[in-house]
């Protein structure tokens, strides 16, 4: 579990399990934005910006992240066991918010690891990625599919711009100024 903190706009090569089993922020995944509220449970796909899910403002609520990169499971994933947890990370490039008793049963197996064993975690990231691929309590997020392969100093410039937005939004933003 994270502390809660300011979030930040980012991406990275892991797909991402977030769960955060209350309270209420704005989130940003890809070209979706929203709200949410009473919690949330996505899972994140590899290079899909997506700008952090609590915030100060959430006050005593943490989140829990999984981060794993896609060769996590490579020759598995081809059998008739995995068919359906492939399917689902394939879906992930899109980002994949879960409502119902799905987010409840999979959250409370994501909080719960902190106390396993590391082959016990391995076991329930599996577990979870399978109730994930067979829930049907879910909705696509992010449905023009972004991604963004990108060097680090890219990365820092793009970060800087949002930040820039994110404080003077409610300005005139010139393009100048961006560009500055």
């Amino acid at each position: 579990e994270a502390p809660v903190g300011d979030p930040v706009w980012h991406y990275h090569p892991e797909i991402q399990l977030v769960y955060i089993k209350s309270g209420h922020v704005k989130r940003q995944v890809g070209n979706h934005i929203s709200y949410y509220t009473a919690g949330d449970l996505l899972i994140i796909g590899p290079n899909l910006p997506h700008y952090g899910f609590i915030s100060r403002l959430t006050k005593k609520n943490t989140e829990v992240v999984l981060q794993f990169l896609p060769s996590f499971i490579p020759r598995m994933i081809d059998t008739q066991e995995f068919r359906y947890i492939a399917q689902l990370l394939e879906r992930s490039n899109h980002g994949i918010s879960f409502k119902g008793k799905t987010k409840l049963q999979a959250g409370k197996l994501l909080e719960s690891m902190d106390i396993m064993t590391p082959f016990d975690r391995l076991l329930t990231t599996l577990k979870v990625l399978n109730i994930l691929a067979r829930s049907e309590e879910y909705s696509l997020l992010n449905v023009g599919q972004v991604a963004i392969k990108s060097n680090q100093q890219d990365k820092e410039r793009i970060k800087e711009i949002y930040d820039y937005v994110r404080a003077h939004f409610q300005e005139e933003i010139k393009i100048s100024d961006l560009a500055n």
